[in-house]
């Protein structure tokens, strides 16, 4: 008893795999930044930058941020039984922030 098989190709036209096997460099991107706390923001990164210990890098301040945002998240959750902790929130709200993208050497 002979099982038919199928062979799957690509439709013509399309280069799904070609596209996914290019290694292309992304290009440097400048950071410009033009909001009104852009001034008081940088003074502060160039405040923060020198302080900051050498071994912590960028890889180390994304869970960071994620922490913070996952408790504000759970405090407003938790606001549904009790308002207060739409406040208690606003403390996880500095380590969400503390977290910019130009702290980064």
């Amino acid at each position: 008893m002979a099982i038919e098989t199928r062979q799957f190709r690509e439709p013509k036209g399309l280069n799904v795999f070609a596209d996914l096997r290019r290694t292309e460099v992304f290009p440097e991107m400048r950071r410009v930044p033009e909001s009104w706390s852009a001034a008081a923001e940088r003074r502060a990164l160039l405040g923060l930058a020198p302080r900051t210990p050498e071994w912590i890098g960028p890889d180390h301040l994304t869970p960071l941020g994620l922490v913070g945002q996952i408790g504000a998240g759970f405090c407003y959750v938790l606001a549904r039984s009790n308002q207060g902790n739409c406040f208690r929130a606003m403390d996880f709200m500095p380590i969400t922030w503390s977290i910019p993208s130009g702290l980064s050497p």
